[in-house]
């Protein structure tokens, strides 16, 4: 149970991250709505996260302190005063624009996604089908918080899905396709 309140708190604080991230871009904005410059700080720290993390990925292993690396964009937003006050502004005409039906809305539909989560809580990872592929993506999203992308995996008998991370980081076969 503690893993799925770990993943929950993640799945609420990731967006808040992102916000904060993008917000030193957005905060330039003058005659955007609140909503929209909220929405451009989202989208804007989305990308800066990602592309960090592909940078960072391909030399070191995706945890520990390099992580917060990715994160540093969101310095100015916390230590500028004018930015943070107009992130608390842009925050509150946020909630204020928005009806209350869509945040009920909102809250019922994040609800119905988490019901599987907590009404299920062996379940690591499922998508309905017969097709393994998410596994195999996930076990080599595994193999990234230890290894480097450039670093390529040598084939381990006990764990013999290490060896899946040649086609899916692209180094062989050249199609990329497993089982083919």
């Amino acid at each position: 149970m503690t893993d799925q309140l770990a993943g929950l708190l993640l799945l609420v604080a990731l967006p808040l991250c992102f916000t904060l991230n993008g917000y030193w871009l957005a905060a330039s904005l003058k005659r955007e709505t609140p909503v929209e410059r909220i929405a451009v700080a989202m989208a804007g720290g989305l990308g800066a996260v990602l592309v960090a993390l592909g940078a960072l990925a391909f030399f070191h292993p995706i945890s520990g302190p390099w992580v917060a690396v990715c994160f540093a964009p969101i310095l100015p937003t916390l230590l500028l005063k004018s930015v943070r006050e107009n992130l608390v502004r842009d925050a509150a005409g946020t909630v204020r624009a928005c009806p209350v039906m869509i945040w009920f809305a909102g809250v019922a539909f994040f609800a119905v996604l988490l019901l599987a989560l907590f009404s299920t809580p062996g379940v690591l990872y499922f998508d309905g089908s017969a097709n393994h592929d998410g596994f195999l993506w996930i076990a080599r999203a595994d193999y990234l918080l230890r290894h480097g992308f450039m670093e390529a995996p040598k084939f381990s008998a006990t764990q013999p899905f290490a060896s899946t991370g040649l086609a899916i980081f692209g180094w062989a076969p050249v199609n990329g396709r497993i089982g083919a």
